[in-house]
């Protein structure tokens, strides 16, 4: 009886900090994620009704991060920076204009590459929440909370310690970088869920998901290109922005 007392409380001393150190840990290294400067992903969705949309992201650590998404008709461009945020689409003419404060403040996460990667030194707080079931698999609960009081839940697989889930409030009605996978979205504020699965170890080493899926987009992105601190030209990312 007092093996299974022991075997129970162990299981439940988990902190956060612990569960994020294996997760950083089996996803790379707890000391390689911080000189990762730049990631640039090219990714694939094809829609119920076989439309393919590409997207592709570039990102210079805390510094800006620039997505364009090709639907086929016309490409959406968003760029962010730690002080503001601009985004374009066919319906302005491709022209950039201004993003709005609700979508900057959501968006400006993606700034930060790794946001669980030395979190405290950024003003982050987390909490460890508990376990949850994850597609039938116990996961790690972690809570998020940035510096500016942005609140993110990380679902972190108790046997390999991937992430494997995601949530997050927004008020884009669901959207992720544009409903690029051709749902409709909500109106309103709603939680969205990302899931991630179909992991692979990059040349360098650092493991990603390959297939993420959205709650609000009708297709699952596939991944098909991971490149880990390429040479990002921050000039070329602010291309078409006028200040």
């Amino acid at each position: 009886m007092m093996c299974a007392v022991l075997v129970f409380a162990g299981a439940h001393a988990q902190t956060a900090d612990e569960v994020i150190k294996k997760h950083l840990d089996a996803t790379g290294g707890a000391d390689k994620w911080p000189s990762v400067n730049t990631l640039v992903i090219e990714a694939v969705a094809v829609t119920q009704n076989g439309q393919e949309i590409t997207s592709k992201i570039s990102k210079i650590q805390n510094k800006i991060v620039r997505r364009e998404i090709n639907m086929g008709m016309g490409t959406m461009k968003m760029v962010v920076t730690p002080e503001s945020g601009w985004f374009a689409s066919p319906r302005n003419g491709g022209n950039f204009e201004p993003m709005p404060q609700g979508m900057l403040a959501e968006l400006s996460l993606e700034l930060d590459i790794n946001p669980l990667s030395d979190y405290a030194a950024k003003g982050s707080k987390v909490e460890f929440v508990g376990k949850e079931q994850v597609d039938g698999k116990d996961a790690f609960k972690i809570k998020l909370t940035t510096s500016k009081g942005k609140e993110r839940n990380y679902f972190i697989d108790a046997a390999s310690y991937y992430l494997v889930k995601e949530t997050f409030m927004s008020n884009r009605g669901g959207q992720r970088g544009g409903n690029s996978g051709g749902g409709t979205p909500p109106a309103g504020p709603t939680e969205v869920t990302v899931t991630f699965d179909n992991f692979q170890k990059t040349p360098e080493g650092f493991v990603f998901p390959f297939t993420i899926s959205t709650s609000g987009m009708g297709a699952k992105q596939n991944l098909e290109k991971i490149e880990v601190n390429p040479a990002v030209d921050e000039a070329s990312l602010m291309e078409g922005i006028k200040k």
